[in-house]
């Protein structure tokens, strides 16, 4: 039988497996009470003066109603200061000692959703909406929170009642944008991002939406340029950084998309997904031990990290530690058993150690997932060829050809077909097809070598020898 091109399957897995950006949240803006902080015995200046004034006075004592008070502005301090959870204490103990009221209840809204207590928040605006309705900017903020949730009916509700009633909010059109980017509507989302910031251009939130949506419509110079904006406006945003480690490794730029996953891990140390990106770029520079590193980081932050196993098992195949790679597979595959390209490449690893009847099985499933798969009918035709399925392999191959036409392996792999059914005509035919269509010397190498194996079988040695002397 002929020999055919070995194919090496590394699909990475470089699709962030969460948001690769967040909605925004607009404040209410306390700063321009400062004069009613003073007056109320909480200092003036800047936010961490108010907090220490906030706690002096606390510690002083006092009736509730001032009590309540101080805890507000505190929480309110905190919150302008970036310290989110004193922020939740603060604002929690202020409703608690007082009467409920929106603005607190927004305040904390806003720190849950940056603490990633996204129930909590929705819950937050769910109750400030109830004292002060139709409030266009709790609209847009809850529609914000309920998009991260996953719950994008509900939060395009809410921000198309936060736009009906003021349509030219930036917040909402931004948050809007993100939700229709979680819907899959690209160009809607961008309308709306274009429209939010053009309203707010120093948003560095909506840029970083805007930046995500572009790079799924395919311009990632755009999306590059808006992250870059993005990031001089708020340097320490670490989805910002992981966003464009991501365009810049699919441009190719191993060393830029390193640098940049660095960044974010300066910033958020335990961020699984930079840990896969910087595995799959060290793949890209084939440092596959450096890869196995990242992707172990990753499953020890969690150990249900799918696409971790998925893409450590490509590196150990790129080492050679085919039973590592299969067991990676394994592991990937019952932690989400959805996952089309992992069936492909456990297909590949099972026919390389010898077992065809599993790897069918395994394109099977792949090619349910993934209909008319290019790939999986040429690898999955290969493996029918080891099982002398040959009716079943030409039925793939050439279904490989009818969508692909130009595949120069698919002629090489059906003229070896054709030897068994004794179509030397045909033969000939494929191989000096593929001989035309191939792009690379390897397979133009592979195409000669087989068919001089052919010509040999025929007893054309003069034939035989010119191609194995031009392979």
């Amino acid at each position: 039988m002929t020999r055919c091109q070995p194919l090496v399957i590394a699909i990475l897995a470089v699709a962030l497996s969460g948001n690769p950006v967040r909605a925004s949240d607009a404040e209410s803006d306390p700063g321009s009470r400062a004069p009613a902080i003073a007056t109320a015995g909480c200092g003036q200046g800047d936010w961490a003066s108010q907090v220490a004034a906030c706690t002096l006075l606390l510690r002083q004592g006092g009736a509730a109603p001032d009590a309540a008070e101080a805890y507000r502005r505190r929480g309110m301090a905190h919150l302008k200061l970036g310290q989110l959870a004193e922020a939740v204490r603060d604002l929690g103990e202020a409703l608690n000692r007082g009467r409920p009221g929106a603005e607190a209840l927004w305040w904390r809204a806003v720190a849950q959703k940056a603490l990633g207590r996204l129930d909590e928040a929705i819950q937050d605006y769910s109750e400030a909406l109830k004292l002060t309705p139709d409030q266009p900017v709790l609209l847009g903020n809850r529609c914000g929170a309920l998009a991260e949730r996953g719950f994008l009916d509900r939060a395009l509700a809410d921000c198309d009642a936060a736009l009906k009633r003021a349509p030219y909010d930036a917040n909402a059109l931004g948050n809007r944008c993100f939700v229709l980017f979680r819907r899959g509507q690209n160009e809607s989302a961008r309308r709306d991002c274009d429209a939010a910031i053009s309203l707010a251009p120093g948003n560095p939130i909506t840029r970083g939406v805007r930046a995500a949506v572009l790079k799924r419509l395919g311009q990632a110079g755009a999306a590059l340029a808006d992250v870059a904006e993005a990031l001089r406006l708020d340097p320490r945003r670490s989805d910002l950084h992981l966003l464009k480690a991501s365009l810049l490794f699919e441009r190719g730029d191993m060393a830029g998309a390193l640098a940049e996953v660095d960044a974010t891990l300066r910033l958020d140390p335990r961020n699984k997904e930079a840990f896969l990106l910087r595995g799959n770029a060290y793949n890209g520079v084939e440092a596959p031990d450096k890869a196995i590193v990242a992707y172990d980081q990753a499953i020890a932050i969690e150990p249900g990290y799918a696409l971790a196993f998925y893409n450590r098992a490509i590196s150990h195949a790129k080492r050679g530690e085919d039973d590592q790679a299969l067991s990676d597979l394994d592991a990937s595959l019952r932690l989400d058993p959805s996952y089309a390209p992992a069936y492909l490449n456990r297909g590949v690893a099972r026919r390389g150690k010898g077992a065809a009847a599993a790897a069918v099985a395994d394109y099977d499933e792949y090619l349910r997932l993934e209909p008319d798969a290019v790939m999986g009918l040429y690898d999955r035709s290969l493996a029918k060829v080891d099982l002398k399925d040959w009716s079943g392999a030409l039925a793939d191959v050439n279904r490989v050809i009818q969508l692909k036409p130009d595949l120069a392996v698919a002629y090489q792999a059906r003229a070896g077909i054709y030897e068994h059914y004794k179509y030397y005509a045909h033969e000939e035919a494929d191989y000096a097809r593929s001989l035309r269509l191939a792009s690379s010397r390897a397979v133009r190498a592979m195409t000669l070598y087989n068919r001089a194996l052919m010509w040999r079988r025929r007893n054309d040695l003069p034939r035989a020898i010119g191609d194995f002397n031009d392979a």
